[in-house]
């Protein structure tokens, strides 16, 4: 599960676009794609940190690993035994 986005992150993003434009009527629909936009970037986002992370934990069980069982597998099972 993903942490929600803080409510205030689409206000400070809605505060760059001029006012008028905001409160148009004419661009409504664009206003609520800008929204969507928003939440789907900052997802996007979260996701893609995480991969970074788990990319980065996996390296460094991986070499740690080759050390002595070259897999993976093994030094994560050993880890969850010690806990």
């Amino acid at each position: 599960m993903l942490a929600p986005m803080p409510d205030d992150q689409t206000q400070h993003v809605r505060r760059m676009v001029p006012r008028h434009l905001v409160s148009d009527v004419r661009f409504t629909d664009s206003v609520r794609e800008l929204d969507e936009e928003i939440e789907e970037d900052y997802y996007f986002s979260l996701r893609k940190g995480i991969g970074k992370l788990t990319r980065t934990c996996c390296v460094v069980v991986v070499s740690r690993c080759r050390r002595r069982h070259r897999c993976c597998s093994c030094v994560a099972q050993n880890s969850l035994e010690s806990v």
